[in-house]
């Protein structure tokens, strides 16, 4: 080469190898390349099909009443606020608690593949036991260790989904739901949420009565297989993915386990929009985390009335930036803590009491049908009523059908 003289050159990759034949077979035809640029060209490509994916992603949940929202959105919410800062209190205990080791994995994983990273540390952010406070002889608090599977914890890690649980919106007039349908067609179905993991009680957290009730609406009992009403989602990503789209995928998700928590009430007879706090559906509140090697963000998902329709708004309350703040890996430990135990405490008693409550009256209901001869139907029918939601197929038999794979009707998924 002469003096003086400069190279363009390109990194030395499978993509750019097939480039470089690609380009020789063009040159032995007669025709200048640039190497440089082509791959320039390519990388732009596909760099810019990538990003627009997730926009049309984000796009379609947005046409579906599911909007993912920035950290300013806390603000427009302050019951929802509230409520979280009551549940992600400060746990001294949780945040010691074999910490050096949580630390030296993390780190050690940290630059690991997804699965890798997601193997090694999550097993030591929940641990097998949890903080509980407890009275001693002398009556007075003391803190001992209980296991997850005590208070029939589960989890299904990379699970998809059973088929109909997302809601599909449906429009208010005959003219917008055409319109509607014309647009949703102009854009790919999103897949069926399957979460990287989903915490919810297993069947053993409910009586007999109460998992018969479970199981007589388990469309809407069970979003993920053996699992029932879930609340807390995880997407994992690693040094090389991207937290936008499981900030899509979390959100996706979510909207579809408070979805079916506030069909479930419905079936049981309560409307939950009867008993919103300023527009806002406290009862189909859940949590979802999404994090990589250098954050983590916690986000709350719950339905707002908006209008004459319901939606659904996914907003991130807290963040933990691992590398900026050296208590941010303890601090996601406690809150991860404090969301199992309202799932394991709070959240299933809270059910418990609604289907105990519906369990009376319908016993109730079949006395009185005994005493007058009178035939009664069991379980509401008001399923999907609340303008802005559709209705899914009700009882077991329909969600029976679904889950053994045979052919149904493809619902939107969003």
């Amino acid at each position: 080469m002469a003096s003086g003289a400069t190279s363009k050159t390109a990194p030395l990759t499978k993509q750019n190898l097939k480039l470089l034949r690609q380009q020789t077979i063009t040159a032995k035809s007669g025709k200048d390349t640039d190497p440089s640029t082509s791959v320039k060209s390519t990388a732009k490509s596909t760099s810019s099909s990538f990003e627009k994916d997730l926009w049309n992603a984000r796009r379609i949940l947005a046409l579906n009443g599911m909007h993912l929202e920035e950290p300013s959105a806390r603000a427009r919410y302050p019951q929802v606020a509230e409520e979280v800062g009551r549940l992600l209190i400060d746990r001294n205990s949780e945040k010691k608690r074999n910490m050096e080791h949580l630390k030296e994995t993390f780190e050690r994983f940290g630059w690991s593949n997804e699965i890798t990273l997601e193997a090694n540390v999550m097993p030591l952010l929940k641990g097998i036991e949890r903080s509980v406070t407890q009275q001693d002889r002398n009556g007075e608090p003391m803190e001992v260790q209980k296991p997850w599977l005590k208070d029939h914890l589960g989890e299904n890690w990379d699970f998809p989904f059973i088929e109909g649980v997302l809601q599909t919106l449906k429009r208010g007039t005959v003219f917008e739901q055409k319109v509607f349908d014309a647009i949703l067609e102009k854009y790919p179905k999103l897949k069926n949420p399957k979460p990287d993991i989903i915490y919810g009680p297993w069947a053993s957290a409910f009586s007999e009565e109460e998992h018969f009730v479970n199981e007589q609406f388990i469309e809407f009992s069970m979003a993920s297989e053996s699992l029932y009403h879930s609340a807390f989602i995880w997407e994992w990503k690693s040094a090389k993915g991207n937290l936008e789209e499981s900030r899509l995928q979390a959100c996706r998700a979510t909207a579809a386990v408070g979805y079916a928590i506030r069909n479930f009430q419905r079936c049981i007879g309560i409307n939950p929009d009867d008993h919103m706090v300023d527009d806002v559906d406290l009862t189909s509140l859940v949590y979802a985390m999404c994090i990589d090697n250098q954050i983590a963000y916690m986000y709350a998902g719950f339905y707002v009335r908006e209008g004459a329709s319901v939606g659904f708004r996914f907003v991130p309350f807290r963040d933990y930036p691992f590398y900026m703040n050296a208590n941010a890996l303890s601090n996601l430990r406690q809150d991860v803590h404090n969301v199992l135990d309202w799932i394991v405490g709070e959240r299933v008693n809270w059910i418990k009491r609604l289907i105990g409550e519906y369990i009376e009256r319908e016993k109730a209901k079949l006395a009185a049908a005994a005493e007058s001869s009178t035939p009664v139907a069991l379980g509401a029918a008001n399923v999907g009523a609340s303008t802005g939601e559709a209705a899914s197929p009700s009882g077991s038999h329909a969600n029976k059908r679904q889950r053994t794979g045979k052919e149904q009707s493809t619902q939107t998924d969003t």
